[in-house]
């Protein structure tokens, strides 16, 4: 599913260079960290559009929520991780809908209506995408981490 790669594109993966408080920056890198490795896990099943890739991708998606959810962040790093959250909470659903539509038993009407969801699932990930930068930034910004992406 090519839809991923638009995600992965918009989410940007994000290289530090800091001149900042350490504890930020090694903050911002596990986060990072956290998203390239879900990344480089869902590419290696993403071209196989089979119900089981794609619920083998749920599950590195909700290990990675889980990481994301015990992290301990900095009184200012909540929005960052939260971001991130939704971000990857919306990519899960977007494999909810996607095993829906490869179910063989879904019924024609609700085939369509998921097809509908999976159309519409781009733009609202382009939402998520740029709520995620955008608390990046503000985080880098109010840490002296300069962002390269």
């Amino acid at each position: 599913m090519k839809k991923i790669a638009l995600f992965i594109a918009g989410a940007a993966l994000l290289l530090l260079v800091s001149c900042g408080a350490k504890e930020a920056l090694d903050y911002n890198n596990k986060l990072t960290s956290i998203q390239k490795s879900l990344f480089g896990k869902i590419d290696l099943l993403k071209d196989k559009a089979t119900i089981e890739n794609y619920k083998k991708i749920q599950t590195e998606i909700k290990a990675s929520i889980g990481e994301l959810n015990v992290l301990k962040a900095p009184t200012d790093g909540l929005e960052l991780k939260n971001a991130m959250i939704d971000d990857f909470e919306l990519l899960n659903n977007e494999y909810d809908l996607e095993i829906k539509f490869l179910n063989p038993d879904i019924q024609e009407s609700e085939k369509e209506a998921v097809k509908a969801d999976i159309i519409n699932w781009p733009a609202k990930m382009k939402i998520l995408d740029e709520k995620l930068i955008t608390a990046q930034k503000k985080f880098a910004s109010a840490h002296n981490i300069k962002l390269q992406y």
